[in-house]
């Protein structure tokens, strides 16, 4: 039973992170909503994700950064490989994105068209990594490691985090794989820093640049 309660403190977090983000969405809706009553929340929001993005730094990322911050003293900041990072970042985002193009063809699946939206881009590239990091790997998985084996609290933390990516089964793979790379780059760099600079250079590949060398291509 107290193990349960363990698991369940390590689950709250990226479920309130979860619902926190449509909360925002609600009461983004609400506020529209009230200055302008035919709005189109939708497109609008659409249009201007930045606003979520902005409101999830503001709300979350400080009590991240608290929370980090008890096992912060067990890693390091000192920034290497860097270039290293980035240049395996873009070719292993080209790779798999290649792959899923490639099975999304064979399957017949619609491929969405290329419409480049920076607001978009900011959010997938930058916001989602510095996010994602400071809570699937400084938390969940620091919380995990503190009543399971390193072996296990690395399993158990990216299923978490590839469960966290919905979209299709495909977008649940690929989160694995990737959480895959990402918790064991942070169990040998012990770096979080490390690991977000390594997320952007993903995050950046799959959402701007293999997008328009696509749409070059085709």
């Amino acid at each position: 039973m107290e193990k349960i309660k363990k698991y369940l403190n390590v689950l709250i977090w990226p479920v309130v992170f979860i619902i926190g983000q449509f909360f925002i969405l609600f009461v983004l809706g609400i506020i529209l909503k009230l200055i302008n009553n035919d709005i189109d929340i939708a497109s609008f929001i659409n249009n201007n994700s930045y606003l979520v993005s902005i409101f999830n730094l503001i709300i979350f990322l400080p009590f991240f950064l608290k929370v980090y911050k008890k096992y912060k003293d067990k890693y390091n900041d000192n920034l290497k490989d860097i270039p290293k990072i980035i240049i395996f970042g873009v070719l292993l985002s080209y790779v798999l994105n290649s792959i899923i193009y490639l099975i999304k063809m064979f399957l017949n699946i619609n491929i969405v068209n290329f419409d480049l939206n920076i607001f978009y881009v900011i959010n997938i590239a930058l916001v989602g990594p510095i996010l994602e990091e400071y809570l699937f790997r400084g938390i969940v998985f620091n919380k995990l490691l503190g009543f399971n084996s390193e072996k296990k609290a690395y399993f158990i933390s990216v299923i978490i985090f590839a469960l966290f990516h919905t979209g299709g089964i495909l977008n649940i793979i690929y989160a694995f794989i990737m959480g895959l790379i990402l918790t064991k780059l942070y169990i040998n760099y012990k770096n979080i820093n490390e690991n977000i600079i390594f997320h952007i250079a993903i995050n950046t590949t799959s959402s701007l640049l293999f997008p328009l060398l696509l749409n070059i291509m085709i």
